[in-house]
């Protein structure tokens, strides 16, 4: 090889080298230059309205959940006055076989003449009346197979009861209600049911 192909080649090289220099400094400045523009540029965002919940859109302070209000009819009430029955006379509640002065079939226990029937009793072969006059009451009574006509004790009788106290000494007659009781020493001896009552006040 002549030293006139060394030279030439030599240049040749060292003209590659700096082409190729050449090219990286290029490459190198443009990969610099692409990451200066990228911090400089800012992201933008787009910030999106985010939608109103339905919570929101049905706030009580909004049109839309304000209930509307209905008118409510007006009940007129009317207060019916009802008169009271007028009340029964004696003779209308007397029960059968019972007439104003007593029992039909019994004429030892009817009352006097000028007296009030206040009580009758009747029942398993039994009679009682209670009668008054004035401000005084008598007891007539067919009990037991037999008549008795006393005064009733008025202190210690309630007629609207139906219940009389009558002193037959030695024993103490006592009506309350059905019931006839016959007392001696406190104790009951003898007492009789009534079906059929009525009790005159």
């Amino acid at each position: 090889m002549t030293p006139r192909l060394v030279s030439q080649l030599l240049t040749a090289l060292i003209v590659l080298l700096a082409l190729t220099a050449a090219f990286f400094t290029v490459m190198l400045l443009q990969a610099r230059s692409g990451v200066a523009d990228h911090q400089a540029s800012p992201t933008r965002h787009t910030a999106e309205a985010a939608p109103a919940s339905s919570a929101e859109s049905a706030a009580p302070g909004s049109a839309q959940a304000q209930p509307q209000t209905q008118a409510q009819p007006q009940v007129v009430q009317t207060a019916t006055v009802t008169q009271p029955a007028p009340a029964p006379s004696a003779s209308s509640s007397l029960p059968a076989g019972l007439t104003a002065s007593g029992w039909s079939d019994n004429s030892t226990t009817r009352c006097a003449g000028g007296e009030t029937l206040r009580y009758a009793g009747r029942g398993g072969g039994n009679w009682v009346t209670v009668c008054s006059s004035g401000g005084s009451m008598t007891y007539r009574g067919n009990v037991f197979d037999g008549s008795l006509t006393r005064a009733v004790d008025t202190g210690d009788s309630n007629p609207g009861a139906g219940q009389f106290t009558v002193p037959a000494d030695p024993s103490t007659i006592v009506i309350d209600g059905s019931n006839l009781y016959v007392y001696q020493g406190g104790d009951v001896v003898s007492n009789a049911y009534f079906s059929e009552t009525y009790i005159g006040g």
